[in-house]
């Protein structure tokens, strides 16, 4: 807790640094669809015996706000501080006769900054934004849901609480990293600037600290999705 004090005082004291630029902030919304990628010996493993494990997508949700520097008319420097749920949702089937599926989900939340470059492309008002994001993980709950069998509830399912640390008993990196690529296009809707986008982020560092012991087995956050920013200037 006491990173994430620092980090939000580390804001408020650049604050006024930004105000005195030619910066533009943009409130944001995005939904998206969140996953995992498992490595190729992490999933055999889970896949290795009489269970097949299934990894879904959820929905989730992210609010935050985009603070952008522009160098020239087309190239541009862009960050920000975003609320960012993920997740998946999970299904393990049994190859034997009659043993019940099982499905359950898990959802993490991260305050994330990324650091983009905006560069236009064409003459249409579209542009390219990519570079790295960098998250500090709050925390999350893992779910089983209830399993039935034959009409009857054989389990009544369980949500815990998910810990963050290195401690491999822990579940969730207090950091992750990934990679943000995206298209957007800025137009005018009922004469406010808002820009559409599409924003594919793959993670590149391994989430789970249990897994840290085995090298090749790793599990990574995945997310494709939506945003809409809102942008005005603050500053000349």
């Amino acid at each position: 807790m006491r990173k994430y004090l620092l980090f939000i005082l580390g804001l408020a004291c650049y604050a006024p640094m930004m105000a005195q630029q030619r910066w533009r902030i943009a409130p944001t919304l995005g939904v998206n669809t969140s996953s995992v990628s498992l490595s190729n010996a992490y999933k055999a493993d889970l896949n290795s015996g009489t269970a097949k494990t299934d990894i879904g997508l959820a929905f989730k949700w992210q609010i935050g706000a985009f603070a952008e520097y522009p160098f020239t008319e087309r190239l541009a420097f862009r960050t920000g501080l975003f609320y960012t749920p993920k997740g998946f949702n999970l299904t393990v089937k049994s190859t034997q006769a009659n043993v019940p599926t099982i499905t359950g989900s898990q959802k993490s939340y991260y305050l994330e900054i990324p650091l983009l470059v905006n560069v236009a492309v064409g003459q249409k008002g579209f542009r390219i934004v990519g570079g790295p994001v960098f998250g500090l993980a709050l925390g999350g709950t893992s779910t089983i849901d209830p399993v039935r069998y034959l009409g009857n509830t054989i389990f009544e399912g369980q949500t815990a609480s998910l810990t963050v640390g290195s401690s491999i008993t822990d579940d969730l990196l207090p950091t992750d990293t990934g990679i943000i690529i995206g298209l957007v296009r800025e137009r005018d809707r009922l004469g406010l600037p808002i820009e559409l986008g599409v924003y594919s982020q793959i993670g590149l560092s391994n989430y789970n600290p249990s897994l840290t012991r085995q090298p090749s087995h790793s599990v990574r956050n995945t997310l494709f999705g939506l945003k809409a920013s809102y942008f005005f200037e603050v500053g000349r």
